[in-house]
């Protein structure tokens, strides 16, 4: 069976975006993740009001991560440290019920 994550194209699997000049490639980067961004009211107002800003942003500040059926984000408890942007797919939100381990305490 083959995992969802391999039937997707990789960025680094294209050999033709390696030779786009810097500039050209930022823009695509800045094209492709905007609308996705920009659903969140604070992104929105970047993407409204400074480009240049959403530019950075979505050049510096994001990193696209893959998950497969069935993979934990994040448990109940920990300290949230990134914003999670789904592209596509769906997520589940489920009580912590795993056997053999106790939800952690808040402290």
């Amino acid at each position: 069976k083959l995992s969802t994550r391999k039937l997707e194209i990789q960025e680094s699997d294209v050999n033709l975006l390696r030779i786009l000049s810097t500039p050209l490639r930022m823009e695509l980067v800045h094209e492709t993740l905007e609308p996705v961004l920009a659903r969140h009211p604070l992104f929105h107002r970047f993407a409204t009001v400074c480009t240049p800003t959403m530019r950075e942003v979505c050049n510096n500040a994001v990193r696209k991560q893959s998950y497969s059926a069935g993979d934990v984000i994040f448990d109940r408890g920990a300290n949230g440290r990134t914003m999670l942007f789904l592209m596509k797919g769906r997520l589940a939100y489920r009580p912590y019920r795993h056997e053999g381990r106790k939800a952690p305490s808040k402290s």
